[in-house]
């Protein structure tokens, strides 16, 4: 009977081990050469991790992630700028409707882009849905 319940213990034990997810570090540049090209390969959990530098981008944020200036770099190194009229610098979701968990921290964000009320607007969000999260800390 003890060998048995062992074999039971490891083999739930190993299953849930192998159930377990990990959040992966997307880089930018080193490894991915946009912020959105970082987004786009990411999973819910995950965290882009921006190098100092100018990134003139407009991106769609519509993952539960991380979105933050690397480790050790002030805010007012990594600076992301909107490309223009086209739309604000960081659009959450869906036309700004979003849902899901997102913290982003320790960068610029320049409002370069025109939101669809005429206003200028570094960050998008018209709507952040029941029980989802937007955070934003260390940013200017």
């Amino acid at each position: 009977m003890k060998f048995a319940m062992k074999s039971s213990f490891g083999a739930v034990a190993a299953a849930t081990f192998a159930s377990a997810t990990f959040a992966t570090d997307r880089l930018v540049p080193q490894q991915y050469p946009t912020i959105q090209a970082a987004i786009n390969a990411s999973v819910n959990g995950d965290r882009v991790l921006v190098s100092a530098g100018l990134y003139r981008e407009s991106v769609l944020l519509n993952k539960s992630i991380t979105l933050q200036g690397a480790p050790g770099v002030s805010a007012v190194d990594v600076v992301l700028t909107g490309t223009g009229v086209a739309g604000p610098a960081i659009l959450l979701g869906t036309q700004g409707q979003y849902q899901g968990d997102v913290l982003i921290a320790g960068l610029t964000v320049d409002g370069q882009g025109v939101a669809e009320s005429g206003q200028f607007a570094g960050l998008f969000a018209t709507s952040i849905g029941a029980g989802n999260t937007l955070r934003i800390e260390r940013c200017v």
